[in-house]
C-alpha cells in the first residue's frame, strides 16, 4: 500500500504517514473494498420535524395582573420566569417608614400575611402603569402663594428695620 502524506504546517511531524486500508488489494487477489463496511440496507433518507422554538435570547419582560413575570424571547416564545407576592398587614398604619419607599413591620402593624395577588383581599398588580399624583394642585398653589407672601413680608420687615437703623445712626451725627 502506498502511503499518503499530509503537510501539517506547524505540527509535530511535518511528514507524518497515514495508512488508509480499504481491505485486501486487488493485486493480492482481493476486491479492495473488504475493509469498508455498510449497513445491509438500501440507502434511505431520514426526515426530522421540529415542534418547538428555535434558540432565542430574552428580549423583554412582562408582568401580569396576577403577578406572573414572563420572559419574552426573540424567537416569539413567552415563558414564565417568576411570581410576585404581596404582603398584607392587619394595620398598615402601624408600619414604620424606613425611607426610600421602604417600610418595616412593627407590633402595631401586626404580623405579615404574604400571598399571591388577587387572593384573600390582596390587590392586583398594575404593570406598565404610572401612578397619578395624589397631590391637590389647587391646595399646593395656595400654600405656595402664602409662602411667597410671607417671604415678601419678611423681606420688607428687614428693609424697614434697616432704614430705621440708618435713621437712628444719622440722628446721632
Amino acid at each position: 500500500a502506498d502511503n499518503v502524506y499530509f503537510n501539517f504546517a506547524g505540527g509535530a511531524d511535518l511528514l507524518q504517514p497515514i495508512d488508509i486500508d480499504f481491505g485486501t488489494s486487488t493485486t493480492e487477489g482481493g476486491s479492495g473494498l473488504d475493509g469498508t463496511t455498510q449497513y445491509a440496507n438500501a440507502s434511505t433518507t431520514f426526515s426530522q420535524s421540529q415542534d418547538g422554538f428555535p434558540a432565542g435570547a430574552l428580549s423583554g419582560v412582562s408582568v401580569g395582573r396576577d403577578g406572573l413575570i414572563s420572559g419574552v424571547f426573540c424567537n416569539g416564545e413567552i415563558k414564565p420566569l417568576a411570581q410576585l407576592a404581596l404582603a398584607m398587614f392587619q394595620s398598615p398604619w402601624g408600619l414604620v417608614k424606613e425611607g426610600n419607599n421602604l417600610w418595616a413591620e412593627t407590633v402595631e402593624s401586626g404580623n405579615v400575611s404574604i400571598g399571591l395577588p388577587k387572593t384573600a383581599g390582596r390587590g392586583e398588580i398594575a404593570s406598565n402603569s404610572l401612578e397619578q399624583s395624589n397631590v391637590d394642585i389647587a391646595t399646593e398653589f395656595v400654600r405656595m402663594i402664602s409662602a411667597q407672601r410671607a417671604y415678601q413680608a419678611n423681606a420688607r420687615m428687614i428693609t424697614t428695620s434697616d432704614e430705621l437703623l440708618n435713621e437712628v445712626v444719622n440722628l446721632k451725627r
